[in-house]
């Protein structure tokens, strides 16, 4: 999956080209726009448009003539063939026909009855047979034009559902197989299909959950991959938005942000209100200004510590109302010492209110068991220290929580950038397969080298529950020689810190978090050389690659 296309649209992209478009004033100080309305061959518009003054609104109806039929406009992400139109902007429209019976001479009938078949198959489970036919069909047809693509997915959806296992197929060739020509194809043709399918279910109900869900997690697809890959495709963003709205609408309380979910419903509704919440806050993620309303649709309450959470760090926790005062409180403090830039975490859930933790799709996320920080006893906790250190035992809660926020720290921060991927990668290739070489060596031999995506989160296991003891654990290896682990620990200290200090945390059974600034000094190239731990300096000779050598001390 190592690459992606997202290319959407000369034939339905319009929407971000009204926002270029110039206006008119008249000389009495009115605002006028172009309406620009057209036909292509096999029908004709109601409306050919003209110069209009700001904020009328157009209806323009698209007419097929006799052997054809409407698939949809260029510039517009309507579907219907009447549509009303605002006046904000020049705005140019184009209806689009095909021939009716047309797509068995365009792709065979054949063949048509043979994708469909694969289609449905893949709707059930993946059998690489008929992958490897569907594939076979989109690569010999990736020259036809896109309204037949359309008119082809909307008489399979006309018929049948977007299920889970289908679009766990269909994602694939859609953005990262067959190349740049089929997945354009597919990426506009599905896409308008789903908006078409979605129209007709605004209930939720135990026959249409798994086709809405679906057909969520395909939007919430759309908009991480649009952004991973840094393309404002406010188009997909307004449907998503849209259907998200009359979700929420038609459905009463069941979507309000603080109503809590009971058993039933969350079997009903638990995912898609999850899923819901991911595309919301994942849209804010991208433009506050323009996406940040859903916060009145759903009704957070502005006087609660989830709106606090929201407005200063634009994550979104969704609870059911399980997560208790204290808990929200110490998430809110965490995310104030990981800055905004190292993470992109729009949300994240709890086990409790859904049925299947790792099925989301947003900008970035993730979901922790369902248990509360503790109040005043130490009911889930869990020592995270080897035993050549007195036990330290934490919350389970925080450590669950920093160990997953580290996981969205590591992909962001550190594997985008050069330097810091390329330390942490020969951290690892330098501590090889013996797991005393580790921080974090509570673990089996190798478990590092074959789980690299750990290695960053299972050291905040350790350096956010108390980093003073994990600073001791590197010590103790230190003085045996073995300076892996005193590198590891430099390594994520810098991360946390400043140009004078690094932060270190300590949270135990039940709190609260301590914070202290450790002053430190650094070479040239940014690595720690020193630090100050009560009066007492350490100092690190670093060799060319920034790793220790020689630890000295002065008091």
């Amino acid at each position: 999956m190592e690459r992606y296309s997202l290319k959407l649209l000369p034939f339905l992209f319009g929407f971000i080209l009204i926002f270029r478009c110039s206006k008119e004033i008249s000389e009495n100080g009115t605002v006028n726009f172009t309406l620009d309305v057209s036909a292509e061959e096999g029908g004709t518009v109601s409306n050919q448009g003209g110069t209009f003054t700001q904020g009328t609104t157009i209806t323009i109806a698209a007419v097929p003539n006799d052997g054809y039929e409407f698939v949809g406009w260029e510039g517009s992400n309507e579907i219907e063939n009447e549509i009303t139109v605002l006046i904000n902007s020049n705005i140019k429209l184009r209806a689009l026909f095909i021939e009716v019976n047309i797509l068995g001479e365009i792709f065979g009938d054949q063949k048509i009855e043979q994708v469909y078949k694969s289609l449905k198959i893949l709707s059930e489970d993946w059998i690489q047979n008929e992958v490897n036919l569907t594939n076979e069909f989109f690569n010999e047809f990736s020259f036809v034009d896109t309204k037949y693509w359309v008119k082809l997915f909307n008489d399979f959806f006309e018929e049948n559902k977007l299920t889970s296992s289908l679009w766990n197929y269909l994602q694939y060739p859609m953005f990262y197989w067959l190349g740049d020509e089929v997945n354009y194809k597919l990426q506009n043709s599905v896409l308008m299909s789903l908006q078409k399918r979605l129209k007709s279910i605004q209930q939720i109900n135990f026959d249409t959950k798994e086709e809405v869900f679906s057909s969520l997690k395909a939007f919430g697809a759309f908009i991480k991959f649009s952004f991973n890959n840094s393309k404002e495709d406010h188009y997909i963003y307004r449907i998503a938005e849209n259907y998200s709205k009359i979700l929420i609408n038609s459905h009463g309380v069941i979507f309000n942000f603080h109503h809590e979910l009971n058993e039933s419903e969350v079997n009903l509704f638990g995912d898609i209100k999850a899923q819901l919440y991911y595309i919301l806050s994942s849209l804010s993620y991208i433009d506050y200004e323009l996406y940040s309303g859903f916060i009145d649709l759903i009704k957070i309450d502005y006087e609660s510590i989830e709106y606090e959470i929201f407005l200063d760090h634009r994550v979104l926790v969704y609870h059911n109302n399980f997560f208790s005062t204290k808990t929200l409180n110490l998430v809110n403090e965490v995310f104030q010492y990981v800055p905004v830039e190292y993470h992109n975490v729009v949300g994240f859930t709890h086990s409790g209110c859904i049925t299947n933790p790792h099925v989301f799709q947003s900008i970035g996320g993730f979901n922790v068991f369902g248990i509360n920080t503790n109040e005043n006893n130490a009911t889930n906790a869990e020592n995270g220290f080897p035993n050549e250190v007195a036990r330290f035992d934490s919350d389970l809660f925080y450590i669950v929580f920093v160990h997953e926020l580290n996981h969205n720290v590591d992909a962001i921060k550190i594997n985008t950038d050069n330097e810091l991927v390329f330390h942490k990668n020969l951290l690892i290739e330098n501590a090889g397969q013996d797991q005393k070489n580790y921080l974090r060596s509570v673990v089996d031999d190798s478990y590092f080298v074959e789980n690299p995506q750990e290695f960053i989160a299972s050291i905040s296991n350790m350096y956010f529950t108390n980093s003073f003891k994990t600073f001791e654990v590197a010590l103790k290896r230190a003085e045996t020689g073995n300076f892996n682990p005193m590198d590891q620990f430099l390594f994520v200290a810098r991360l946390y810190g400043s140009e004078s200090y690094i932060n270190f945390f300590n949270y135990g059974t039940t709190g609260p978090l301590f914070v202290d600034q450790i002053i430190c000094n650094k070479n040239d190239d940014g690595y720690i050389n020193s630090i100050n731990i009560d009066g007492v300096e350490y100092n690190f000779t670093l060799d060319q690659n920034n790793l220790v050598t020689d630890i000295n001390l002065t008091l």
